[in-house]
Order: structure tokens, then sequence, then C-alpha cells
């Protein structure tokens, strides 16, 4: 299972608390989650659209697919790179169809998730664009001091890291958690 406290795949020691199993990471201890929140509940509005940029086809599937079967938004337009990341957001600006959400990979070709997030927020500004739309860096990128920064020059912008095991499921648990992370810290009826 992944621990988000150790940031890799681990071993689960599973305690029966009250008679219900409850898994925790062999290395630190952390309580680790199975099941993806439910945002189907009332405090959870349901988005309009969501942005995926991310070069791989089966992470595009997998994270489209999550969004949708999860209830999380009505609408999801996926990008390939940076740039069409960047192109997509301005088209949906002028055809008043903003997005509530993008999920972002670090590392594509052509534009990189952190200069578009940039360009994204440089245009945000100039339009005069508020509250700004929140970010989920969704990455295999390790999460350096110098990211930590940067995500504080995006915000809102939550840091999520894919795992070293791409199991589908998996991945889209996580995607599923990084997305209620980042509504809770955004404090918003929805991200």
């Amino acid at each position: 299972m992944f621990c988000p406290n150790c940031k890799k795949e681990t071993e689960a020691i599973t305690i029966f608390v009250k008679g219900e199993e409850v898994n925790h990471c062999a290395y630190c201890g952390n309580t680790i989650s199975t099941t993806a929140p439910d945002f189907s509940s009332k405090n959870f509005a349901i988005l309009n659209r969501v942005l995926v940029a991310e070069d791989s086809r089966l992470l595009q599937e997998i994270s489209r697919d999550a969004i949708l079967e999860h209830k999380i938004a009505k609408d999801v337009v996926v990008c390939s790179h940076g740039g069409e990341m960047v192109e997509s957001y301005a088209k949906a600006l002028r055809e008043r169809k903003p997005f509530n959400l993008m999920v972002v990979d670090i590392n594509m070709p052509v534009l990189g998730g952190l200069s578009a997030s940039v360009a994204i927020r440089a245009m945000e500004r100039g339009l005069h664009i508020s509250p700004p739309v929140p970010i989920l860096f969704f990455t295999v990128s390790q999460l350096t001091e110098e990211m930590r920064r940067f995500f504080l020059l995006v915000k809102p912008a939550v840091y999520l890291y894919k795992g070293e095991v791409a199991e589908p499921e998996r991945l889209a648990t996580r995607l599923v958690k990084g997305i209620f992370k980042l509504y809770q810290q955004t404090g918003k009826k929805s991200p």
C-alpha cells in the first residue's frame, strides 16, 4: 500500500479497532486508507469542469475515469502537454466555461507542468480572475524544497506523488484522495 507520510509503497500492518480493520504503515505507523473519499455527500458540490494535463495515455484515462466515476466533475478535458494545457485554459476563459480544478503532471513534453502553471497564474492575474483555479500536481517527480517554494507561488496547489507502483486502481484512489485533500485545504464546497 502507498503511505502518504513515507511517500512510497510500503508493507501494511492490519490492526482491528472496535471490530474494524485499520491499516498502518509498517515503517512509520501512519494510518493508510484503502478507500477513496465519498464525493457524493452533501458536503461536496460537483465541479463543472476539470482539466487534466498528462502525457501518458493510460494515466489520462485513469484520471478522467476516476474523476467521472466518483462524480467529482461533470466534464473532464484532457491535454497531452503543458502547451495544450495553457491553450485549453485560455479557450475555456474565452468561451466562459472556466475550469474548477487542474490535475497536472510536472514532466511533460513541449511545456512542463510547472511552466504551464506559471503561465496560467500570469493569465489569471492579468485578467483579474479570482480566486485562481486550484492545481493538483500529480506526478512521479520527488518533492524537493525548491518545488515546495514553487507551489507557494502558484497556490492554491497541492503536490501528490503518483507512487512507484502504477496499478490503475491505486492511482485512481490516490488521485481522488489528492483532490479531497485540495478540497479540504481550500475550505470550499468544491476544490
